[in-house]
C-alpha cells in the first residue's frame, strides 16, 4: 500500500489531515489505514487514469472521469492518480481544489449552477437566485446552489444546469423541476 503515498511527509500528513479531519496515530500507519480502507476508490481511479494512457496532460480529463465514475474525487485517491500520471501530489490536489467543478466529498443533494456573469446579470439571474433561496418550497431539501460564470449559453440568458442538463431561459419552474427529475432518477438508481 505505501506505493501510492509518495512525496515528503508534510504532504503524507496533509493529505491524511485533509481526509480525515485529523491524524490518528504514526502518519504512515494512518496513510496505508486509510488507503487500504479505500482499495477499490483508488483501483477505479487508477483504471481510469490507464484508461487514458495515464498521459499527464489529460489530468482534467482524468479528474472529470473519476468524479462522473464515483461521484467525487476521494482525498485517498489522489497519490494513486499523480503515481499513475507521475505527477506530484501537489499538482494532483492543485487542480482539484482549483476548479469549482470538482468536489471532494459526495455531494448531498442535486447541485444547480446557476450563471452570474453579464449576459445573465443582465436578464436577471440575480433575482432568479433570490427567489431560488428564498421562494421555493423545495421538496427534499434545497439544493446545492453554485455560483459559475458562463455555462456558454448567453444567448438563452439566464442560464443554470442542473446535473448535466443545461437550462436556457432558466426560471424557478425550470429549475425546480429538473432538480425533482434528478431526485426521481437517483431514487430509482438505488431501487433499480
Amino acid at each position: 500500500m505505501r506505493t501510492y503515498v509518495q512525496g515528503g511527509w508534510n504532504d503524507i500528513i496533509h493529505l491524511c489531515n485533509a481526509a480525515a479531519g485529523r491524524l490518528a496515530g504514526p502518519p504512515s500507519v494512518y496513510c496505508v489505514e486509510l488507503m487500504s480502507n479505500n482499495g477499490e476508490l483508488i483501483e477505479k481511479a487508477q483504471e481510469i487514469c490507464r484508461a487514458r494512457q495515464s498521459r499527464p496532460d489529460a489530468l482534467i480529463e482524468i479528474l472529470h472521469d473519476v468524479q462522473e465514475a464515483l461521484g467525487h474525487i476521494p482525498e485517498a485517491a489522489m497519490p494513486a492518480i499523480a503515481q499513475e500520471l507521475n505527477l506530484s501530489n501537489a499538482e494532483v490536489y492543485g487542480v482539484v481544489s482549483f476548479y469549482h467543478d470538482f468536489r471532494t466529498a459526495p455531494a448531498s443533494g442535486p447541485v444547480v449552477r446557476l450563471c452570474r456573469a453579464e449576459s445573465c446579470q443582465a436578464m436577471g439571474c440575480d433575482q432568479l437566485a433570490t427567489a431560488l433561496e428564498r421562494n421555493v418550497d423545495w421538496q427534499g431539501g434545497a439544493p446545492e446552489i453554485r455560483t459559475v460564470y458562463c455555462l456558454g449559453n448567453c444567448a438563452l440568458s439566464p442560464a443554470a444546469m442542473v446535473g448535466d442538463e443545461l437550462i436556457g431561459r432558466a426560471d424557478v419552474r425550470k429549475i425546480a423541476d429538473a432538480v425533482a427529475a434528478v431526485r426521481q432518477d437517483r431514487k430509482e438508481e438505488r431501487h433499480g
